[in-house]
């Protein structure tokens, strides 16, 4: 049986030693893009987590509520997310319930 890596190519950024590998799925699945912006900086500051902790369903719902704030044009609180998600534990990734 075809093990998932062989049916589809994981692509992965080419770092120097010492770095750690950014997966290019990642990227592509959660409209995730550097540098980060404040508002998905300000969630990862306000929750203590790091990035890599985050679940990409978690990450893509932070972004979609990004999105979906703007395009309204209201201002992006962390309270206002908070009202509408919260972080929760499923290992081994953090995501965002309704």
């Amino acid at each position: 049986m075809a093990s998932a890596a062989s049916i589809r190519e994981i692509r992965r950024l080419s770092l120097k030693g010492g770095k750690i590998t950014l997966f290019v799925y990642f990227f592509k699945f959660c409209n995730f893009r550097l540098p980060m912006t404040k508002f998905c900086k300000e969630v990862l500051d306000h929750y203590a987590i790091h990035l890599s902790h985050v679940h990409p369903l978690g990450l893509a719902k932070v972004r979609h509520f990004e999105y979906a704030s703007l395009s309204q044009r209201h201002v992006l609180e962390i309270l206002v997310f908070m009202a509408f998600y919260c972080l929760v534990w499923k290992a081994p990734f953090f995501t965002c319930n309704l």
